[in-house]
């Protein structure tokens, strides 16, 4: 809308104001209310919330509260009232306008919603508004709806009813089965209907306020199928007309369709009937060529069987053993277990998706439509399934590589005392470091924290009959308790498979860990790369083999930059030392006070002097060749700034395992998920140039980072090679050890959106993060600038702008 009809819409719409009588108090019942609101208590919110406006007649807020919580309660009639006594006090909330057309769209209202989408997206450009106003089933009743705000836009959207608007006209479609039931009499149709266990006449008679004297059926078939009513709780309009092959002209009996054509042609109802699946779990469906959702609904009330994997019928019923004796579980649950707390599938958190989403689009969804909405089905359905698959099924991940046999200890201590000796060197007594016997003196100590650690080396002194005690403790882990296997051909899969490919990936990965000491040092041009260390109590195991894959560098033009963050450990410094002292390469400072890891990252980036730096942490190990592979990369392209590469998992072993493949780069997706992660390379200069590491976003500090580096338009590569493993261990962020950093990954979005001008708000997703963005006050220029057109190393722009757009 341009602004010069906007000013219009105001002055027609008047200027009402909220200041009613009493509105901003805070009365008892509406602290009730919004308590049982929380709860989920909708009958105790509307009680609580009718006592309220009573004293508070002119309270905007709490009239549009009750409305919602009267639609969550399917008082259809009753919301739309409390909607329109908002209405009455402020005709200009586009948020209310929005709910409006909601409560419409359910009421099977499809012109009167849209009149209500137009206005408010007239008023300030509503994203909700458009978003509705995108949809292409809603074309016709748009239009419809535009001509009639146009013609009247003081019409009151709430008392609007189909028959003010213009019928929209009916497009030419081409012949189809349908097309000699035109001539049926409706009243047939509605007989049919009737018989059909996909009518419900109770549940749509409540839906819909057919009154008690018409026929239920009849009205569908002559009315409601034209005004997008649906005939049960599991038929879902738009989505069957989504799923349907060419166009159904507006107002079609999507019911008969289904019966006729849909339905026998394999088409499912409603998007938590699986249809497929169904008929896998009972052939005697396909046996008698019943509609599986016909056949479902005609056992299911005598039955614990369930329409979708997503739901446990049996556990349901013994959870809410006062179901009616002619109602399905799955309906119950779906009107009614949310608020009784009872979810569909052992796991799914209810509660977590409620509060994630923000509630149902549209109002009267429970929580596992919601799931089902936001996630995608053919995904949600994936999930439900994924543990029930055979391994050597298509596009599931095959088990752990097998490893060798336990080597003897006098075995494994001789080879890691080999590779020490290559690596590091033999470190004489005196002032260049401590002696080897103090080193396992500080190791052991170290040891001491971790009980199953401590255990092995216990083992290990006991088994070793050749090398000296201190010998075998300074050798302990070093190298992993296993290696892995040899590759041969008892896997299973396909030749040239996915999952071969994927073993095949697994494999190499497994040999690039390997600490190799003949590939040491082979490659010495290219430019200085610091790697940066912060350390804080580490595992002294993982941390020397941390250590020691950066050693093992092909790669010779490199420095470890180490920062101990207070870990007031005298014997975590001893361990650090030997290292530093075998190696000039490598630098070690101590922190006085423990200030978190970005204060410590930044102390290292103090004492790093490369043209480059990599983040790594205390745990993890590098491919032997990454640091070789970067310095290739950035020598083709010396304007680089960023570099991030695939990464993996990595367990106590060393055993490679969920190899990630990232996309390439885009700064819209980096808003949603710190997808970069790691090997993460930036230039030197432009890190300081932005201000190092904040503490304010400890544990999501290279998140932060890698938003605001890229705010200033770098050169990005993604280097498609797994350069790092990311240890899974106990307290460690690649087993969920870190739920705290959750909490600072939203701060950063919302820093983020804030620098660039976004006003809204960042949402926390089951597994990503929302911009969320408020239109009216979204500033197009300030996004362009920082987000899209300045990112000269993406393409291409014009995708990166529709996404934006979107977001």
């Amino acid at each position: 809308m341009n602004n010069v009809f906007r000013t219009g819409f105001g002055r027609l719409m008047g200027a009402a104001s909220r200041a009613g009588s009493g509105s901003g108090d805070r009365t008892v019942h509406r602290v009730a209310g919004d308590a049982a609101r929380d709860a989920r208590d909708w009958a105790g919110a509307i009680e609580a919330y009718r006592r309220h406006v009573a004293l508070n007649p002119g309270d905007f807020a709490i009239h549009v509260q009750m409305g919602h919580a009267l639609k969550e309660a399917r008082d259809f009639t009753a919301s739309m009232e409390a909607y329109h006594a908002a209405y009455r006090i402020d005709a200009r909330d586009s948020d209310l306008l929005v709910n409006i057309g909601h409560l419409h769209k359910m009421r099977g209202q499809q012109a009167a919603a849209c009149f209500a989408y137009v206005a408010s997206y007239a008023l300030d450009a509503n994203a909700d508004a458009a978003t509705e106003l995108e949809d292409p089933l809603l074309a016709a009743d748009i239009a419809v709806a535009r001509g009639a705000f146009f013609a009247d836009p003081t019409r009151d959207p709430v008392v609007l009813t189909a028959d003010l608007l213009a019928p929209a006209p009916t497009p030419d479609i081409p012949a189809d089965p349908m097309a000699d039931r035109a001539a049926e009499p409706a009243a047939d149709r509605g007989d049919a209907i009737a018989q059909s266990p996909l009518f419900d006449e109770r549940w749509y008679r409540q839906r819909y306020g057919v009154a008690p004297g018409m026929d239920a059926a009849q009205h569908y078939a002559t009315i409601g199928a034209a005004e997008g009513h649906e005939p049960h709780r599991l038929f879902d309009s738009r989505f069957y007309r989504s799923q349907v092959m060419g166009d159904l002209p507006p107002g079609a009996n999507l019911l008969d369709h289904f019966l006729k054509v849909g339905g026998p042609n394999g088409l499912d109802p409603h998007p938590l009937f699986a249809g497929r699946w169904y008929r896998e779990r009972h052939p005697e469906s396909a046996r008698d060529g019943a509609i599986p959702v016909l056949h479902y609904l005609t056992r299911a009330a005598d039955e614990a069987i369930a329409p979708t994997p997503l739901f446990d019928a049996a556990r349901y019923r013994e959870a809410m053993p006062d179901i009616g004796e002619t109602e399905t579980a799955f309906g119950h649950y779906l009107d009614h277990g949310d608020a009784a707390d009872v979810t569909p599938i052992e796991g799914f958190q209810a509660a977590r998706i409620l509060d994630t989403f923000g509630g149902s689009p549209v109002g009267g969804e429970s929580a596992l439509e919601l799931y089902v909405h936001f996630m995608g089905r053919d995904q949600a359905l994936a999930c439900a399934t994924f543990d029930s698959l055979d391994p050597s099924e298509f596009g599931v991940r095959p088990p752990p590589l097998r490893l060798e046999p336990t080597a003897p200890a006098d075995e494994r201590i001789a080879a890691a005392d080999r590779l020490l000796q290559r690596l590091v060197g033999r470190i004489a007594p005196g002032a260049d470091g401590p002696s080897a016997d103090r080193y396992a003196m500080a190791k052991l100590e170290l040891l001491r924290r971790d009980p199953v650690l401590l255990d092995a080396a216990v083992r290990d002194l006991q088994h070793a009959t050749v090398a000296a005690a201190s010998e075998v403790v300074a050798m302990f882990g070093v190298l992993p308790l296993h290696a892995v296997a040899p590759g041969d051909d008892q896997d299973g899969f396909p030749p040239a498979g996915l999952l071969e490919r994927y073993r095949a990936g697994q494999r190499d990965l497994a040999h690039r860990f390997r600490l190799d000491h003949d590939r040491v040092g082979a490659v010495t041009d290219g430019p200085k790369i610091s790697i940066l260390l912060p350390i804080y109590r580490s595992p002294v195991v993982y941390l020397e083999r941390a250590i020691l894959s950066v050693l093992a560098q092909t790669y010779a033009n490199w420095e470890l930059c180490i920062v101990d963050d207070c870990s007031r450990e005298t014997a975590l410094t001893d361990v650090v030392m030997r290292f530093c002292a075998a190696d000039p390469r490598i630098t070690f400072a101590g922190a006085r006070r423990n200030g978190g890891i970005a204060a410590a990252t930044n102390r290292a980036l103090d004492l790093a002097t490369g043209d480059y730096i990599a983040l790594f942490d205390h745990d993890d190990m590098l491919t032997v060749d990454a640091l070789e592979i970067v310095a290739r990369r950035i020598a083709a392209a010396p304007d680089t700034d960023w570099l991030y590469s695939d990464e993996c998992k990595i367990g106590v072993d060393d055993q490679p395992d969920e190899l990630l493949t990232k996309p390439d780069w885009s700064p819209s997706l980096l808003m949603s998920v710190m997808y970069t992660g790691h090997l993460s390379v930036y230039r030197s200069s432009l890190v300081r140039s932005v201000g190092g590491f904040r503490s304010a976003y400890d544990f999501s500090q290279d998140y932060d980072l890698a938003l605001r580096i890229s705010e200033t338009a770098p050169v990005v590569h993604h280097i498609r090679d797994v350069l790092y493993g990311w240890r899974m261990i106990e307290g460690s962020a690649a087993s969920g050890g870190k739920p705290e950093a959750r909490r600072t990954n939203i701060g950063a979005v919302q820093a983020a959106m804030d620098r660039r001008g976004w006003h809204g708000r960042a949402v926390a997703l089951p597994a990503s993060n929302r911009a969320q963005a408020d239109y009216a006050a979204f500033d197009q220029a300030r996004l362009d600038h920082h987000s899209v057109r300045r990112c000269r190393a993406y393409r291409p722009r014009g995708d990166v702008d529709r996404r934006m757009d979107r977001l």
